[in-house]
């Protein structure tokens, strides 16, 4: 245990005070309304008050006084864009790791590449659970193999998806992702101004056509709409502090019309969609594969396997591709529109490679292409803090006493925004990932998919979906800011949103086929 004279560990409890301090006004402030999105009213804040005042009060008689300027200087910010404010404690203080109390309960947060690889790589048997949150088994998500607790089931699913997600399973997928895409720019031809419904459903199609072989045969599809919404929900009650219930779980128990009791009508209308978003398709699958008119997809390939081995068929459900390539698309929209100068190098690329006949393909080198999609990861992170994990047991790990159950995130941002690894992080330069003699580095911006035994199973497919779409509207459109009445361009604001999952602010942009060769291959498609 570290001296409590010893600088870092003070500003461990620095940090724990604030957090404690801010966290629940901050935290509820965030949610809209009305009640039934979730919100807390003032008789249940009035007892949480009281709860975190108690909680505090030892720790703020004894160590306030000297921290409390810092204190009153993060009030304003210290939950808009966390992951920024752990980032810069961890660099103050030159630590890898940093501490907050919420509601009593210790939470580290892990800032550094080298010490995400220690922990959930090299002792990835300690740091690969995930904690018990009461939001998301009351939304009913428990089914999703991201968020179950390390154990036995947890492993035969993972081991389900690896068969089918690994790198070389992956480019099975390559001719949808390919039909996708070209859905995708067809739209954007169409209808360029609503381009963000246009990626939610490029995102949507792909997950629903893997998975269930569901044709989405527009962009308002209704099976995409209402995974794309549970989703949504599922991320606005996941953010530390959002939903109080996870604080004080036996409030799940409070009658719905009891004042404060929002959370549950948020989690009820979150579990419809959940179930909907389950079963309505795994039925299709069923009752298709009974008649023998079923399509190819993971779920009717389990439904196989587990008939043949007279397993439960309930487990196939458990298989869900994350809806996070949609806003890893937005990041890339974002990014392109504030940099031409990217835009016209990558068309200049595939031009002299590919041509002006046809559309580029996985197996054209392109290095450019490569290293826009690579900085799109690390400079718009989807997962700031990745998803939550807890320790399996006790340890140490360079001085910290880590207890069973200690609640730990990964600062993805900081890891993917180090101005040591990635100078002037904030700029969009897809150059930096290459060498002096003009070859691709070995960087693949690995934080932005994870670490250890809870890597991302998919994101050989999320590599792959961004590849294409970039790749397929460089080639065809040019993407410019929107303009005035005057002819002026209308400034856009790059900044994102502060929950559990980050996706831009909504932002305005012309797309339009760069040139008469465009016009010809799209009329060709």
């Amino acid at each position: 245990m570290r001296s409590k004279n010893d600088e870092t560990y003070q500003s461990g409890l620095l940090m724990r005070r604030i957090s404690l301090n801010e966290l629940l006004p901050t935290a509820y402030k965030r949610q809209p309304r009305p009640v039934q999105t979730g919100t807390v009213d003032d008789g249940l804040r009035k007892a949480i008050n009281l709860s975190r005042l108690y909680l505090s009060g030892h720790w703020s008689c004894k160590y306030s006084t000297a921290l409390s300027s810092l204190q009153w200087k993060t009030y304003m910010w210290l939950f808009k864009r966390p992951w920024e404010t752990y980032a810069a404690w961890a660099r103050e203080y030159k630590t890898d790791i940093v501490s907050v109390y919420v509601f009593g309960h210790l939470t580290l947060v892990v800032n550094t590449i080298e010490a995400a690889k220690d922990m959930f790589e090299r002792r990835s048997a300690v740091y690969s659970d995930r904690p018990h949150i009461t939001m998301i088994d009351m939304m009913e998500w428990d089914f999703n193999v991201a968020l179950m607790p390390y154990s036995d089931g947890w492993r035969m699913r993972r081991k389900m998806l690896h068969q089918f997600l690994n790198s070389g399973a992956a480019t099975q997928y390559r001719p949808l992702q390919r039909k996708c895409a070209v859905k995708l720019i067809k739209l954007l031809h169409a209808s360029p101004e609503s381009f963000a419904d246009h990626l939610k459903y490029f995102a949507g199609s792909i997950a629903m056509s893997m998975t269930y072989a569901h044709e989405t045969a527009q962009s308002d599809d209704r099976y995409v709409h209402i995974a794309e919404r549970a989703f949504e929900m599922l991320s606005g009650a996941m953010f530390p502090g959002a939903a109080v219930v996870n604080a004080f779980p036996i409030l799940r128990h409070l009658p719905k019309w009891f004042p404060g009791a929002g959370f549950k009508t948020y989690a009820d209308e979150c579990a419809m969609l959940t179930r909907e978003m389950r079963h309505v398709p795994f039925e299709a699958v069923k009752r298709s594969m009974t008649d023998g008119t079923a399509d190819p997809s993971m779920t009717a390939s389990l439904l196989e396997m587990h008939e043949a081995k007279g397993g439960d068929e309930a487990e196939a459900v458990a298989i869900m591709d994350a809806a996070a390539i949609t806003y890893a698309t937005h990041f890339a929209i974002l990014a392109l529109v504030l940099h031409p100068e990217v835009q016209r190098r990558a068309q200049a690329e595939i031009d002299s490679v590919v041509g002006r006949e046809r559309l580029p393909d996985f197996e054209d080198p392109l290095p450019y292409i490569e290293a826009v999609c690579l900085e799109v990861s690390r400079w718009g992170v989807v997962i700031p803090l990745g998803v939550v994990r807890t320790a399996y047991r006790d340890d140490v790990y360079k001085g910290w006493n880590i207890s069973k159950g200690t609640e730990i995130f990964v600062n993805t941002w900081a890891m993917l925004h180090d101005p040591e690894k990635y100078p002037d992080p904030e700029s969009f330069k897809p150059e930096r990932f290459f060498r002096d003699d003009g070859i691709l580095n070995d960087d693949n911006v690995q934080p932005a998919f994870g670490f250890g035994r809870r890597v991302c199973p998919g994101q050989h497919l999320a590599r792959a979906s961004i590849w294409i779409m970039v790749a397929y509207i460089l080639a065809l459109f040019d993407i410019e800011p929107t303009k005035d009445e005057a002819g002026h361009e209308i400034p856009i604001r790059a900044d994102c949103t502060d929950g559990q999952i980050s996706h831009p602010l909504p932002f305005k942009c012309s797309i339009r086929l760069r040139d008469k060769k465009a016009e010809g291959l799209m009329q060709e498609l």
